[in-house]
């Protein structure tokens, strides 16, 4: 696959991301496309069975498949396996396949399984079918492409913040698509990021993916910023009936991390970085624990 068609499936992610999608599983309810970690997978195999729970252990909630549609054959097994896995999967097809050609797949495609179906199509396809809003055509309105992140925490806040959720909108909904060579931080963009299925199996992004995955605040909450030196940020996100989801991120630290969190953290909770397994009591409103080697501190809360 070259690198302009990667990219086009990229934007069907986007599209989809923007126009909705049909009702899961009841295993998938808690998923939502505002924090979606969206795995693009390398090369046309099928996703077998090892391969979709691997994704998802990694912290991937969907995955693009852009596999040849030929007849259909062995989708229904593809799909049911990412079902199984706890994965959505979306099938992007190559070019433009004409609309009614276009139709045609969106509805083998639903029947099949898939959660979505994009074809690039010059113009909005209109008909009548049943398979219409399973086809999405793919525009620039719904993504972003990111080639780097900011290399100091003025930019990297900035660009934080203006994706992050308000008071006054709802969480970002537009798809970060990386460059060549995206680095670890770009797991704690907010709202729907696209990762390169070659990033999945490291180990540190891993870490970073699964900490994203457990915490819908990191891409869909409030972004605020506690401290410039070292680089410290939280994140927050009422879930309803009482619960809160916050999460204290902190970069590029050295020696001693001290900070105040009196703001996010009540005095006696004990926080656990999920980097380094560090654990550190919250006493009159400041965190004190060892700086980890890493360059990066995710704490959440113990239960």
């Amino acid at each position: 696959m070259t690198r302009s068609d990667r990219f086009r499936f990229v934007l069907a992610v986007i599209t989809v991301l923007q126009v909705g999608w049909a009702t899961g599983t009841s295993a998938q309810s808690e998923f939502a496309w505002s924090r979606a970690t969206v795995g693009l997978l390398a090369g046309d195999a099928p996703l077998g069975a090892d391969r979709a729970r691997a994704l998802r252990e990694a912290g991937i909630d969907a995955v693009v498949w852009p596999g040849d549609p030929g007849d259909g054959s062995g989708w229904i097994v593809m799909t049911d396996l990412a079902r199984k896995a706890g994965l959505r999967i979306l099938l992007a097809v190559d070019g433009d396949p004409g609309a009614d050609s276009a139709r045609g797949l969106a509805l083998l495609a639903r029947k099949s399984g898939f959660d979505g179906f994009w074809a690039l199509s010059v113009a909005p396809i209109t008909a009548s079918s049943e398979a219409d809003e399973f086809v999405f055509v793919a525009g620039e309105a719904a993504f972003e492409h990111l080639a780097s992140l900011p290399g100091d925490a003025a930019g990297l806040d900035a660009l934080f913040a203006r994706r992050a959720r308000s008071a006054e909108k709802p969480g970002a909904a537009v798809l970060a698509v990386p460059g060549d060579d995206p680095s670890i931080h770009w797991l704690l963009l907010p709202g729907p990021v696209a990762v390169p299925e070659s990033r999945v199996s490291d180990a540190a992004w891993q870490t970073v993916a699964r900490f994203r995955s457990r915490h819908p605040g990191l891409a869909d909450g409030v972004h605020g910023k506690l401290s410039d030196a070292p680089y410290a940020f939280f994140r927050g996100l009422r879930l309803g009936k009482g619960k809160e989801d916050v999460v204290l991120v902190v970069l590029g630290a050295e020696g001693r991390v001290r900070l105040n969190v009196s703001s996010i953290f009540p005095d006696d909770v004990a926080l656990r970085d999920a980097v380094s397994g560090a654990v550190a009591l919250v006493s009159f409103g400041q965190l004190s624990v060892p700086a980890s080697e890493a360059g990066i501190m995710l704490f959440e809360l113990m239960e």
